[in-house]
């Protein structure tokens, strides 16, 4: 009895809500999050990035589904939003930072001019046009008005966008499920995607952070300037075959046994290899997982969180191994291409030969030997029917004469 009151004194809840209703039990719990090492870390790097401003116009943020990036997500802006709220007394008008979700579209391509209006109301700034004037724009000069989007074009409400973010001062600008972007017909399209976000960023100076599945990897190197103005970020799962990220699973379950409000405390523990199988290692996904769990443990009722309840709640085999194959996918393109950098150096000249090739480049069209080097006209080289073998004399006239007066 010692032991059950002792542990329940380690909870990290009012011993009250044990008495609430289930659907107030169940919406504490699903409101609570759990910080942890890797997401520590991600964050950090995301507000490193977030201060360099236009040095980085293109964040992408990505990871497995159920990996918590959503949850990161409104974190880092309400962090941000607490920072600068001192200084909004002197700048009423400037909004900390801003995110909106992209959604997918029902039709095969996105969907701009929807994105767009989601991010002006984001914004909150339906004056804009009386902010800022630009001669050249139809939208500026009254000719067409927001309110009537059938008529608006998606470009117009693009510069509208660009007015509000100049206005409005943002430290960054969201998009969660960013991945939706990439809903095109054809390659070309998902490369103007891409070109878009980065027009906006670089004309606003605001950096664009995309947060969403490994898919927005295919996103980086469709050509040389997207390269070379995006920058991701890897929020990974943590691994069961590296033994400090094994054991900073096992305290993520520890305070999730101290978060879930039911009266005997769960013992995740015991479980812990079955729980990382089901859960791939993702904190998001193993939230949801024990929300389900609690949902159908409270619903019986019981105040014991079994083994069972876990069984019945958890995901099939069958799409834990899909989600685990598009996971081994990410993060082999993630990692460095070994095989790459030799490619590297062959088109930078660097490699073995490369002076030859250097000497070739400022004789173009000119004569070469089979070396590569060019010919050295002061010393020619002797003709190839000079060249003779051991004891072979050089030939020479006889005569013949000769031959017959002795004979």
């Amino acid at each position: 009895m010692a032991n059950s009151e002792e542990k329940l004194s380690n909870r990290r809840f009012n011993s009250d809500l044990l008495q609430a209703a289930t659907a107030e039990r169940l919406a504490w719990f699903e409101n609570r999050a759990v910080e942890h090492r890797m997401m520590d870390a991600t964050k950090k790097h995301l507000r490193r990035l977030l201060r360099s401003g236009r040095r980085y116009p293109v964040i992408l943020l990505v990871g497995p589904t159920g990996i918590g990036k959503s949850t990161l997500l409104t974190i880092v802006k309400n962090e941000i939003i607490r920072e600068l709220l001192p200084s909004l007394e002197a700048n009423p008008g400037q909004i900390p930072i801003a995110s909106v979700e992209a959604f997918s579209p029902e039709s095969g391509s996105f969907n701009w001019k929807d994105h767009y209006t989601n991010c002006l109301a984001e914004l909150r700034d339906v004056l804009i046009m009386n902010k800022l004037k630009d001669v050249d724009c139809e939208l500026c000069r009254g000719k067409i008005r927001l309110n009537d989007n059938s008529r608006v074009s998606a470009p117009t409400f693009r510069h509208a966008l660009v007015h509000a973010l100049i206005h409005r001062r943002p430290l960054g600008f969201f998009i969660d499920e960013a991945q939706h972007l990439m809903k095109m017909s054809s390659g070309r399209g998902v490369l103007d995607q891409m070109d878009v976000i980065k027009c906006i960023a670089g004309a606003t100076r605001i950096p664009h952070v995309l947060f969403g599945t490994y898919d927005l990897l295919l996103m980086r190197n469709l050509n040389g300037q997207l390269s070379r103005r995006n920058f991701e970020i890897h929020f990974s799962r943590y691994k069961y075959d590296n033994s400090a990220d094994l054991l900073e699973f096992r305290k993520v379950l520890r305070s999730f046994e101290s978060l879930m409000p039911i009266t005997e405390t769960p013992d995740l523990q015991t479980h812990r290899d079955f729980i990382y199988e089901r859960s791939l290692g993702c904190v998001g996904t193993l939230k949801e997982w024990l929300s389900r769990a609690l949902e159908l443990a409270l619903d019986e009722p019981s105040e014991q969180l079994t083994l069972e309840h876990l069984g019945d709640t958890a995901m099939s085999i069958t799409r834990c191994k899909k989600i685990a194959e598009e996971i081994h996918s990410g993060e082999t393109q993630l990692s460095e291409d070994i095989t790459a950098r030799p490619k590297l150096l062959s088109l930078l000249g660097m490699t073995k030969g490369s002076n030859s090739r250097a000497n070739r480049s400022t004789n173009p069209g000119g004569p070469t030997l089979k070396n590569g080097e060019p010919p050295d006209t002061a010393n020619p080289p002797k003709s190839s029917t000079n060249k003779r073998g051991p004891l072979e004399q050089r030939p020479k006239r006889h005569d013949t004469k000769r031959r017959e007066r002795a004979a």
